[in-house]
C-alpha cells in the first residue's frame, strides 16, 4: 500500500512541476518575468582580402572563377552594349523565385533533357513493336495487346481580357452551343491543345495566359486529369493516359518566343513522365493522378505526339526549324511537307471541264513568322508576370 503512495506522491509531483513551468514561460512575460535564452554561435571573422588586392577589388573574384562568377551566368544571347540593357536591368533587379526559376535554361540541361526525350520514345517504340504492332494500343504492365475506341466532344468558351489583370485568371468553360450558357464546372485535359492553336493564328498573348493555367494543374498533380473541376479545384475524372496537348502547346510557344520558361515546362513534364508513369514495357496510363495508380495501357499518340514533342522542343538544331514553312504536322503529329503539287488540281488534266479554264489566283506565300509579333519582354522576362502566374496557383490549389 505504501509503494502505490509513493507512485501516486511522485505523479502529483511531476504533474506540479509542469504546470509551474508552463505557467512561469507561457505567463510569465505578461506578468513582467523575462526568462533570456541564449545560444552562443562561433562566428567566422570576416574573410581577409588576399595580399595584394584593394578592399573592394573583384579582382581575386576573377582569379577564382576565370569564366565568370556562378552568379553571372546568364542565359540571355542580348549583347551588352544593346539597348536592351536599360530594359533587361529592370527585370534583374526585381526577380522573384519565378524569375529565378524559369530564366534560364543551360545548354547542358536542354542536352541531356533532349537525350531523355529520345530515349523515351525508343524505350515505347520498341515495346510497341514487339508486344503490340500491328494491332492496336500496348498495355505495357502486362505487355500485351488490346483494341479501344475513344470519341471525345468538346466546347469552349472565351473570356476576355486576360492579360490585363482583369478578373479572375483566364479560363475556358464548357457552354450550350445553342445560348451560350455554362453547362458544367470542369475543364478537359483535351482542350490544352488551344494556346497551340492561338499561337499558330498569332493570338500569342492569350496563348500564354492560358497554358500557365494548364501548366498549373500540371504542377500540382505531376500530370492532367482527364477532367478538372476549377471550381472545386479537384479532378472530375482521374486518369490521364499520356496525352500529348499540353506538351504541343508548350513546344509551338517556344518556337514562337524561344523563352526559355518553356524549356523549364518541358523539362517537368518529361521529368513526371519518367517518374510517374515508366514501367517493364514502356509508359503506363495513369488510372489515379493523385495516388499515380497506373493502368495497363500505353496510347499509340503517346509515341506519334508525346515523345516527338518533347524530342524537337530540346532540339533547337532540327532540320524542321530551320524550314520556314515546308512542313506541316497534322493533328496526330505527323510531319507532312508542303510540295507544290498538293496546291495543283491534278484532276482537271483528265477530266473535262463545263467552264472555260482561269488563270490560276497566285496564293501570297506565308513567310510571316508570327514571332514578330511578340513583344520584346516576352522573350527576356517571364511571358506571364509573376502577380498573374500566383494567381493561377492559387485558382488550382497550389500554395
Amino acid at each position: 500500500m505504501r509503494w502505490r503512495c509513493v507512485v501516486v506522491a511522485l505523479l502529483v509531483l511531476r504533474a506540479a512541476l509542469n504546470c509551474a513551468l508552463w505557467l512561469a514561460f507561457g505567463l510569465g512575460p505578461s506578468w513582467g518575468f523575462n526568462f533570456p535564452l541564449h545560444f552562443s554561435f562561433n562566428r567566422p571573422a570576416s574573410l581577409p582580402e588576399p595580399a595584394g588586392v584593394q578592399p573592394g577589388n573583384d579582382a581575386w573574384s576573377r582569379r577564382l572563377y576565370p569564366q565568370g562568377a556562378p552568379g553571372d551566368a546568364t542565359c540571355s544571347r542580348v549583347s551588352a552594349n544593346t539597348p536592351k540593357e536599360s530594359y533587361l536591368s529592370f527585370f534583374k533587379e526585381s526577380r522573384d523565385e519565378y524569375d529565378r526559376k524559369y530564366s534560364c535554361f543551360p545548354h547542358a540541361l536542354r542536352v541531356k533533357m533532349r537525350r531523355m526525350a529520345k530515349d523515351m520514345f525508343y524505350f515505347g517504340y520498341d515495346n510497341y513493336m514487339k508486344h503490340a504492332f500491328p494491332e492496336d494500343e500496348l498495355n505495357p504492365i502486362d505487355c500485351a495487346v488490346v483494341c479501344v475506341c475513344v470519341c471525345v466532344c468538346v466546347f469552349i468558351h472565351r473570356r476576355e481580357a486576360c492579360n490585363e489583370g482583369e478578373g479572375d485568371p483566364p479560363l475556358y468553360v464548357n457552354v450550350n452551343m445553342f445560348n451560350g450558357q455554362i453547362m458544367n464546372t470542369w475543364i478537359d485535359s483535351l482542350q490544352a491543345f488551344f494556346p497551340g492553336l492561338q499561337v499558330l493564328n498569332g493570338d500569342v498573348e492569350n496563348a500564354i495566359c492560358l497554358h500557365a493555367f494548364y501548366y498549373a494543374i500540371w504542377r500540382r498533380f505531376g500530370a492532367l486529369p482527364e477532367r478538372y473541376n476549377w471550381q472545386l479545384q479537384a479532378p472530375d475524372v482521374l486518369f490521364y493516359p499520356l496525352r500529348p496537348e499540353l506538351v504541343e502547346s508548350t513546344y509551338l510557344l517556344y518556337q514562337a518566343t524561344k523563352n526559355p520558361f518553356y524549356l523549364h515546362v518541358g523539362m517537368d513534364i518529361l521529368q513526371s513522365l519518367e517518374t510517374n508513369t515508366k514501367v517493364k514495357c514502356g509508359y503506363a496510363t495513369l488510372h489515379h493522378v493523385v495516388d499515380k495508380s497506373k493502368e495497363d495501357r500505353m496510347e499509340s499518340f503517346f509515341l506519334s505526339e508525346t515523345c516527338k514533342y518533347l524530342y524537337l522542343l530540346f532540339d533547337e538544331e532540327n532540320p524542321l526549324h530551320r524550314s520556314g514553312s515546308r512542313y506541316i504536322f497534322t493533328t496526330e503529329g505527323h510531319v507532312v511537307p508542303i510540295d507544290p503539287r498538293f496546291r495543283e488540281k491534278s484532276w482537271e488534266e483528265h477530266l473535262p471541264c463545263e467552264e472555260p479554264a482561269r488563270e490560276p489566283i497566285k496564293q501570297p506565300q506565308a513567310n510571316i513568322s508570327n514571332c514578330e509579333r511578340i513583344p520584346e519582354e516576352r522573350r527576356y522576362a517571364l511571358p506571364l508576370k509573376s502577380m498573374y502566374m500566383r494567381q493561377i496557383d492559387h485558382m488550382v490549389g497550389l500554395s
